[in-house]
């Protein structure tokens, strides 16, 4: 199941460098995924996964990916959410470049679609209680 991970969160990194510092952190964030998927998205990462946008929900203080699977990647993902949820933590863990959301709490959201239909095959969301802060 490799194939579902993004490749590298680290373009968070891009985002938390680009805002005005006047803006509230949670304003920057929201601009800069905004900017960071037109700029970037879609992003083909491997065969099957597209990193098509990503989104900041300033309420919820979630920075959300949303991605698309092939039709036999979908299939191949039902029933491995606690797999895939596992990875995410172990990346979000070691990804030193995102230190300032962590440090602020952020939760990150994996939305996977299925290409073909939009259907949603898993839908994850890693809190700070899950990366350890």
């Amino acid at each position: 199941m490799k194939h579902l991970f993004p490749h590298s969160v680290s373009f968070v990194l891009c985002l938390m460098t680009a805002g005005a510092c006047t803006d509230s952190f949670d304003d920057r964030m929201a601009a800069e995924a905004k900017a960071f998927t037109k700029q970037h998205c879609p992003k083909r990462l491997d065969n099957v996964t597209t990193l098509d946008s990503a989104t900041y929900d300033v309420a919820n203080r979630t920075y959300s990916r949303w991605f698309s699977l092939s039709a036999e990647a979908a299939s191949a993902a039902r029933g491995h959410e606690v797999s895939v949820r596992q990875g995410l933590v172990s990346e979000l863990l070691s990804d030193v470049t995102l230190s300032d959301c962590k440090a602020e709490k952020i939760a990150f959201r994996y939305i996977y679609r299925r290409a073909d239909t939009g259907e949603v095959v898993m839908d994850l969301t890693i809190t700070a209680a899950d990366y350890g802060q």
